[in-house]
């Protein structure tokens, strides 16, 4: 699949053409999102990465707690898999009790490390930013069909 998408991204010097720019009608904004969001899907999912990238970087006790959530799902996912018992120092939990412990410390840490604002600004850059460029790029003109 990755390799996929990258075969379909387009050059960057076509993607920020700024010649290209305009402002569109009522209408046309949806036209030319349309057809900007089908053509351009891979340079727009890479821009959505690297807007992705730099939130959470700039967020660096959310990503953090991202990061340290996801390492203790994977240990508790491989015990499961082994059919082992967790143990904390000297307690001995189930696995239901360690995926519930895990559940509350993300939500708890998701809650002070100010994950839902990291979430809005998150979506709203890079919503912003896809859509702005989808609706006022002018799409490439199809090539005319001809027998010749």
């Amino acid at each position: 699949y990755k390799d996929d998408s990258l075969k379909n991204l387009k050059p960057w010097t076509e993607f920020f053409d700024r010649h290209r720019f305009s402002a569109p009608g009522k209408l046309e904004a949806f036209s030319r999102a349309n057809k900007n969001l089908a053509y351009y899907f891979s340079n727009y999912v890479i821009i959505a990465a690297c807007i992705s990238a730099y939130i959470l970087v700039t967020n660096i006790w959310f990503l953090t707690t991202i990061v340290f959530s996801a390492i203790v799902y994977y240990y508790f996912k491989m015990k499961a898999a082994l059919s082992e018992p967790v143990t904390v120092g000297s307690v001995t939990i189930t696995t239901t009790q360690a995926y519930g412990f895990l559940a509350v410390f993300s939500l708890i840490s998701f809650y002070y490390n100010d994950g839902s604002s990291t979430l809005f600004y998150l979506l709203l850059l890079a919503l912003g930013s896809v859509l702005g460029h989808a609706v006022t790029h002018e799409p490439r003109e199809e090539a005319s069909f001809s027998f010749v």
